[in-house]
């Protein structure tokens, strides 16, 4: 099995190491091993973990609630909820785009008539 430090792990999920510590201080997620000196180890499971409550997090899901239901969920439910998340805020945005539009339309052609 592969092996991750505390600032690969960071890395690889764009996370921060203080978020990680945090994760870990708090019980919602402990590395795979940790040694005598403190250093944290994350396998690729616990990666596949970080992902699925950097998608609740994402979704605006409390941590306090993560932890609830973090290992009842998919990660393809997850990805299909967040994916639903984003059509919906594309959907606003394009909606915003058109009144943006639609209000230099009107101020070109109030312009035109002064």
């Amino acid at each position: 099995m592969i092996y991750f430090s505390t600032g690969q792990a960071a890395k690889k999920l764009g996370l921060t190491v203080r978020t990680l510590r945090y994760y870990d201080q708090i019980g919602l997620l402990h590395p795979s091993t940790k040694s005598e000196n403190g250093k944290r180890s994350y396998s690729e499971t616990d990666l596949v973990t970080l992902e699925k409550i950097t998608l609740l997090k994402n979704l605006a899901v409390p941590l306090r609630d993560i932890e609830l239901i973090l290992h009842k969920v998919s990660i393809d439910e997850l990805l299909a909820i967040h994916q639903q998340k984003l059509q919906q805020k594309a959907m606003e945005i394009q909606q915003a785009l058109e009144h943006t539009h639609t209000l230099r339309n009107s101020i070109k052609i109030e312009g035109e008539l002064n």
